[in-house]
């Protein structure tokens, strides 16, 4: 579960996945906001293919085939908006540094109530959450971090605000 934060518009999936060409089959996203939630992209099947573009506040799901780095270059957003609808969303925090919770998510405060990180390299696999209603110490996600997708739970339409 990723994000391509330097990305600074919409770019091609075949263009933003470059770097990886090869060693990935199957790429998932999240559109909470749109009418086909789910949205897919197989390289050698592009006709089938849902997801033909990314931008910087999506988060995405990569099934890889072996082990891969996926390197960017470019400059760091000064400031983005990510939407955010009622709902699951599959969104990225694209911050040059990680920020602790509740903090990174203070320009939604009170408009979610439940968010999950996936980290895939860990052995196994591990989920973390942050739930705003309970102590801090019952919960395991700490911190949003560049690189990294997000499942946010809003609670009405909103926006997220990520400055850098």
């Amino acid at each position: 579960l990723i994000a391509l934060p330097l990305l600074e518009s919409a770019t091609a999936i075949t263009d933003a996945l470059a770097g990886i060409a090869g060693r990935y089959d199957l790429v998932y996203a999240f559109d909470g906001c749109g009418s086909n939630d789910w949205l897919r992209y197989q390289p050698g099947l592009p006709g089938g293919s849902t997801l033909h573009s990314v931008d910087a506040g999506l988060g995405l799901w990569i099934h890889a085939t072996e082990a891969a780095t996926l390197t960017q270059s470019g400059p760091v957003l000064e400031s983005m908006e990510i939407p955010l609808c009622a709902g699951w969303n599959l969104a990225a925090y694209p911050s040059a540094a990680a920020r602790p919770l509740p903090d990174a998510l203070s320009s939604i405060g009170g408009q979610y109530n439940l968010v999950y990180a996936y980290d895939g390299t860990s052995a196994p696999p591990e989920w973390a959450f942050y739930d705003p209603v309970i102590p801090y110490w019952g919960n395991t996600l700490f911190n949003l971090s560049w690189g990294a997708g997000y499942w946010i739970r809003a609670t009405e339409d909103c926006a997220l605000s990520v400055e850098n």
